[in-house]
C-alpha cells in the first residue's frame, strides 16, 4: 500500500479505496464504520461531507455537530476551556466537547489539552485524584 493511500473500505464483499466510494456516492462512518449513501451525512457550512453519519451525529457530543449548535454550546458554556480557562481551542480551532462516554451528557468544552489530558487518564476521578496526589509530593 503506498504510505500517503489511505486503507482500503470493505463494503459489500469487496475492497474499495475512499475515492471510489466517493464516485460511488458512499462514504464509511468513521464512528460507527457502516459504508452509507452521502445523504446519510449532514453537509458542513464549508459543503464538506463530515466524517459522522447522521445517526451517529445525533448525539450532539459527535464530530458532526452543526455549527448553530456548537455555537449554542459557546453560549451556554463561554469560549474557555472549562478546566484551564484558555481562550485558544487548540489544533481544530474549535473546543473540544467533552462528554460522559457512559451517558453521552455533555460535560462542557474543552481545550484540546485538557480534552486529551482526561483521555489519557480515562476520565477517571480516582487516578486523577492519585495523580493529583503524586504531583503536590513532588513540589515540596
Amino acid at each position: 500500500m503506498a504510505r500517503d493511500r489511505k486503507p482500503d473500505v470493505y463494503w459489500e464483499g469487496e475492497y474499495y479505496a475512499p475515492s471510489e466510494l466517493k464516485h460511488m456516492e458512499l462514504k464509511q462512518c468513521s464512528f460507527c464504520l457502516e459504508v452509507k449513501p452521502l445523504a446519510s451525512y449532514f453537509k458542513r457550512n464549508d459543503g464538506a461531507t463530515p466524517k459522522i453519519c447522521k445517526s451517529c451525529a445525533e448525539d450532539d457530543y459527535l464530530p458532526g455537530l452543526s455549527i448553530e449548535r456548537y455555537d449554542s454550546l459557546i453560549d451556554k458554556y463561554g469560549a474557555a476551556c472549562m478546566i484551564c480557562g484558555t481562550g485558544s481551542p487548540g489544533i481544530r480551532g474549535r473546543f473540544c466537547i467533552d462528554h460522559d462516554h457512559e451517558t453521552n451528557k455533555i460535560r462542557g468544552l474543552l481545550c484540546s489539552n485538557c480534552n486529551n489530558g482526561l483521555g489519557q487518564f480515562k476520565d477517571s476521578i480516582p487516578v486523577l485524584m492519585s495523580a493529583i496526589s503524586y504531583l503536590r509530593r513532588g513540589s515540596k
